[in-house]
């Protein structure tokens, strides 16, 4: 069913362009440009410390970290500042 409506809104959408001759620059990735490469990660320095504090919390911390971010270097940059807050709370010193 998904691929039925992905398909007639890729025709119309395609078939308005050629009829208003409307021309758009690069090629139609789906998408995909604009979601993981318009995310700045953190950098190499703050990946260290998240692990470091990543360390020195309890396993379940740990658990949830990796299954929301995997590693450290896949962190979001806009997510580092509160995550390096929380992590600080949550560490066993």
């Amino acid at each position: 069913m998904q691929a039925f409506g992905s398909s007639t809104s890729y025709g119309k959408r395609y078939v308005l362009c050629a009829l208003l001759n409307i021309t758009t620059r690069g090629q139609d990735d789906n998408g995909k440009s604009s979601t993981k490469s318009a995310i700045k990660l953190v950098t190499p320095f703050q990946a260290g410390q998240i692990q470091r504090l990543i360390s020195q919390c309890p396993a379940t911390t740990q658990e949830w970290f990796s299954g929301k971010y995997g590693s450290a270097v896949q962190v979001p940059q806009p997510d580092f500042d509160k995550l390096r807050a929380s992590l600080s709370k949550r560490s066993v010193k």
